[in-house]
């Protein structure tokens, strides 16, 4: 027989049949939890023989000694406090927080995934992200991930180009790689984990191309892009033919550009979901790309000034270049929900 599992943070229904028609489906259990994931006793209440042992989040009870603990993979969960058992290994990286929190007292808003660290990638002319800590936070948990690793760097020189940020996205895989090797060795992480990038401007263009080499390794992403110049295929098109019309001989000074290296940025293999974040008064991705992904799966957010209130002048450079670090983006990221949980590895 069909066995499935309906989950939401306060509802489990584990249902049984032998079609495919879901109004025949027979319910087998059906759980309702208080927000931190303690059972509710009553008669809707229903359980499988033998009992499902999956529930909360999925994550397995353990009910020895009548504790009733939730066991997430480096430490136990007591719902009935709404507390972990033990310190947080990474506490350290968390100053903000109680280290036996979980999830940030935010349930059922949030679940405390335990996952591996977003990683984030700077932009042009720079040497570390631009992001505040509080926009860091937002940004790693929308991606759904728990640690954020900010220490990855890159040649961003002015004159960077295509070939120059698949170079860097060659160097973040193995970075990523190394890191995610390095925190399953010393049991912060399990190899189930999941990968996150988070690039501010061209830094998005690394990691759309490092999403394409981890997906030949059978690896999936989740990706966001702040204020990055998207390179779609109607933008492309465009460029050729401004270039074209701009261009009609071909002198020995005419330099082309390299429209197959821009093709290798349109988002592609190896992304989950794609959240592309830009601010209303962004003149500088126009220069560079476009302002929004429209000819793929990309989810476009467009920060209007009321929102985020970048005045000085230019503002279209301004809010490229502020919008990080703006102490105001953290409080719009927070209406942003979290992003699914990728199927790779």
């Amino acid at each position: 027989p069909l066995r499935v599992q309906l989950r939401s943070g306060q509802l489990l229904i584990t249902t049984e049949s032998d079609t495919d028609d879901p109004d025949l489906l027979e319910v087998l259990e059906r759980q309702f939890y208080y927000p931190f994931g303690l059972s509710m006793k009553g008669i809707w209440q229903s359980t499988t023989s033998p009992p499902e042992r999956y529930l909360y989040n999925g994550k397995e009870l353990e009910s020895g000694l009548g504790l009733e603990w939730l066991y997430y993979g480096a430490r136990m969960h007591d719902p009935a406090i709404g507390r972990f058992t033990g310190v947080d290994p990474i506490a350290d990286r968390f100053a903000w927080v109680s280290p036996y929190n979980y999830a940030e007292n935010m349930a059922p808003m949030a679940i405390d995934l335990w996952g591996l660290q977003a990683v984030f990638i700077h932009g042009t002319t720079e040497t570390h992200d631009r992001f505040t800590d509080s926009a860091v936070k937002q940004l790693t948990r929308i991606a759904g991930n728990s640690i954020a690793d900010r220490s990855f760097s890159w040649d961003a020189g002015i004159t960077n180009n295509p070939a120059s940020r698949q170079q860097a996205a060659k160097e973040l895989v193995s970075h990523v790689k190394s890191v995610r090797q390095k925190m399953i060795d010393e049991g912060v992480i399990t190899a189930n984990e999941h990968i996150s990038l988070i690039g501010y401007s061209h830094g998005g263009n690394v990691a759309i191309q490092a999403a394409k080499m981890l997906a030949d390794e059978g690896i999936e992403v989740n990706l966001i892009t702040v204020s990055t110049p998207a390179a779609t295929e109607k933008g492309l098109a465009l460029m050729e033919k401004e270039y074209a019309d701009s261009y009609p001989c071909c002198g020995s000074l005419k330099i082309e550009p390299n429209f197959e290296g821009y093709r290798s940025e349109i988002p592609g293999a190896g992304i989950n979901e794609h959240l592309q974040i830009i601010h209303e008064n962004d003149r500088v991705v126009n220069i560079a790309g476009r302002d929004a992904y429209f000819d793929s799966p990309a989810i476009n957010l467009t920060v209007l000034n009321s929102e985020v209130p970048i005045n000085s002048f230019p503002r279209s450079i301004k809010s490229h270049i502020d919008l990080p670090n703006h102490p105001k983006f953290d409080e719009y990221l927070k209406k942003i929900p979290t992003m699914s949980k990728p199927g790779g590895k």
